[in-house]
């Protein structure tokens, strides 16, 4: 049984992209009766041919005209959008016209409490593991967002216990009313820098989803920074933690995952025993802490976790040389975060694919870590060039080459492992000058991989 479908304000909305999220707010207004108006900017959009589909309901402008915004009473832009792009968004912003993400009309109608994780790093990890691990308890949990399935997508389906939903930047920027159970920010790390202008602007994008929930999970490594603390949060963090916060704990010489004193489990029953996940297990029984939930339900789902696709994805090991996929790595922070943690356990070097688009990015924290674990840089991709001007400064040339593309950088780094190597890709760019998205990217590394070992 589909939802119950709830009258919503908006008579006229002008929609914003044509790609899945516009096609899902079309959906959703068309199941209201509601007659709309896309615009997207590019000759093909993706979902062209899906037009025709919500005729009735739907006009697809070339322009969109002062006479358009006569009649329009709220704007919905698809993440992909950005405003700056639109000759005609200073005009919607001097008629006061609301504008507003998917994600808020996907507020106004939900009927089952709202989890919501944001971040720079970690998203897709943890709402994945909250979902498994409410899944575990008995609970019927719907998980979309910015992760597989668009929100509005979900209220065609049976009312759930709760929806989990991953958020980005983009989508939180326009989300003013979300009213979110539970808020989640893991962490915010420099990225985005060419859609968000300044790590600021981005910060305060990420920051305001604290402004729109009951309950709030904090890292303790920000908590500093937060200007206005929400008025009931649990904090979580690799430290010990007081009172009913989240951190790790000494007993007998063993690690434990911890609220408070009490000891939750042991680290070392954790299939993936990596910093970075055990502080976003950390954050999931934060999370869950929230639900009235039994966290000993949820146990056997963070323990028996292997990882999502794509995130220090080992895919091959050969000739003592491992094989590993970290294209998920878009950000600088991520690619850090991945060359310590396989760098720490790694006996030999490690041999780095990387490259993209860097998104403004400044390259130069990796240096320290460059230097510690790396032996050779193979670069690809439209920044290419960029980076190796930024890297060349502190790190010897011949540890750097630019490639002309990733199965060449493959293949490179096949002639130059030695064993007890790893080779990394973990790009610290965005995948969308060669690659539909990071997945892609990865799918082509790992069948490259597959090629030159055969």
């Amino acid at each position: 049984m589909n939802q119950k479908i709830h009258k919503i304000n908006y008579l006229n909305p002008l929609i914003l992209g044509l790609g899945n999220t516009g096609i899902s707010c079309i959906e959703f207004f068309c199941r209201r009766n509601i007659n709309s108006n896309v615009y997207d900017t590019r000759v093909a959009p993706p979902n062209l041919n899906l037009i025709k589909n919500y005729a009735d309901h739907c006009r697809l402008q070339k322009h969109i005209t002062p006479q358009i915004l006569d009649n329009t009473d709220v704007v919905v832009i698809s993440p992909g959008v950005v405003p700056e792009d639109l000759g005609f968004i200073g005009e919607i912003k001097q008629r006061n016209i609301k504008i507003i993400s998917d994600i808020e009309l996907f507020a106004t109608t939900a009927m089952a409490p709202i989890i919501a994780v944001t971040g720079t790093n970690g998203k897709s990890t943890v709402v994945t593991l909250i979902t498994k691990a409410l899944e575990q308890a008995g609970k019927k949990v719907l998980l979309g967002g910015n992760i597989g399935t668009c929100a509005l997508e979900l209220l065609k389906q049976a009312t759930p216990d709760f929806y989990v939903l991953e958020l980005s930047s983009f989508q939180l920027e326009f989300t003013h009313n979300l009213n979110a159970l539970v808020g989640v920010v893991l962490n915010i790390e420099e990225d985005h820098l060419d859609r968000h202008k300044t790590f600021a602007n981005y910060q305060m994008a990420k920051l305001c989803l604290y402004t729109q929930c009951q309950y709030a999970v904090i890292n303790r490594t920000m908590q500093k920074t937060i200007v206005e603390l929400p008025s009931v949060y649990k904090s979580f963090g690799l430290d010990k933690a007081d009172k009913e916060n989240f951190g790790l704990i000494q007993q007998n010489t063993k690690t434990h995952i911890a609220v408070g004193d009490t000891a939750l489990l042991l680290t070392s029953s954790l299939k993936i025993a990596t910093s970075q996940y055990i502080e976003n297990a950390l954050a999931t029984l934060a999370t869950i802490s929230f639900t009235n939930i039994q966290l000993a339900k949820c146990f056997p789902a963070i323990q028996e976790f292997t990882g999502l696709p794509h995130r220090c994805q080992i895919i091959q090991e050969q000739h003592g040389i491992k094989w590993i996929d970290d294209s998920k790595a878009t950000n600088i922070a991520a690619a850090i975060s991945a060359l310590c943690s396989i760098g720490a356990t790694c006996n030999g070097k490690i041999i780095l694919l990387a490259g993209g688009l860097l998104k403004n990015a400044d390259c130069t924290p990796l240096i320290p870590h460059i230097k510690k674990y790396v032996s050779k840089i193979l670069l690809f991709g439209e920044d290419a060039k960029k980076i190796y001007a930024v890297l060349e400064q502190k790190i010897a040339h011949d540890n750097i080459e630019i490639v002309g593309n990733l199965t060449k950088a493959v293949s490179d780094a096949n002639n130059l492992a030695k064993e007890n190597d790893c080779v990394l890709l973990s790009p610290f760019c965005a995948s969308f000058d060669m690659f539909k998205d990071f997945a892609d990217r990865g799918n082509v590394f790992q069948k490259a991989v597959q090629e030159v070992l055969l």
